[in-house]
């Protein structure tokens, strides 16, 4: 069974309880323009885990390109 009441926290039976919310940040990237490190392809990349931000064409989103 999974419990999630906030964007930020999850508990399950087989991983606990989880809390991004020390990483998250309100209405702009928590991560903002990352190169990706697995698979070089020259674009940049915006990530945030807990709330959805706008940045340039990306509105409203957990990540961005």
């Amino acid at each position: 069974k999974c419990e999630s009441n906030k964007d930020c926290k999850y508990k399950d039976g087989r991983f606990g309880r989880i809390d991004l919310s020390s990483v998250g940040l309100k209405n702009t990237p928590a991560f903002r323009n990352l190169p990706s490190t697995v698979r070089p392809d020259g674009y940049l990349y915006s990530y945030n885990p807990c709330y959805p931000f706008t940045e340039a064409a990306c509105m409203d989103v957990a990540g961005c390109q």
